[in-house]
């Protein structure tokens, strides 16, 4: 029998595979946005619920459009690299809430950036962490002054 003809006999993985990246994708949404919904709001069920499905639903098609051996798109893998440095940072946040948040920036930009395994990523990670921190600490410092009227 002819590679062509095993090709025509072997069923199209590309659904299974679709779906099995929308469930593990909807999986990690959904813890992920617990702990993100109980560390800003004490209400981990509905971030849990609309992560999994924008996670999820992100996951299957992302993974349903693209052909063998290509990447995702670069805008869905920032994307999910910016949300699990949310979820380290909220679990930073509950397990040493009095800790400065210009060092849990930079620790968790750099951990993110670690996972690049290249030092410029390392570097890079620590450097969007510490600008986010600041900017995030702006704007809350402007919020207040705001408030105060």
């Amino acid at each position: 029998m002819s590679a062509i003809e095993l090709d025509k006999k072997r069923p199209n993985e590309q659904p299974r595979r679709a779906i099995n990246a929308g469930l593990a994708g909807a999986l990690f949404g959904a813890v992920g946005g617990a702990i993100i919904g109980t560390a800003i709001a004490n209400s981990p069920w509905l971030s849990s619920l609309l992560s999994a499905v924008m996670i999820g639903l992100g996951e299957a098609v992302t993974d349903y459009r693209r052909q063998p051996a290509q990447l995702k798109p670069l805008a869905w893998r920032i994307f999910v690299s910016i949300f699990l440095g949310a979820v380290l940072g909220c679990i930073f946040y509950l397990l040493w809430p009095e800790t400065s948040l210009l060092l849990a920036g930079l620790l968790i930009g750099l951990v993110v950036g670690f996972f690049g395994l290249h030092w410029q990523n390392i570097l890079l990670g620590g450097a969007l962490g510490l600008v986010l921190t600041l900017l995030y600490q702006a704007s809350i410092d402007r919020g207040r002054l705001i408030a105060r009227g």
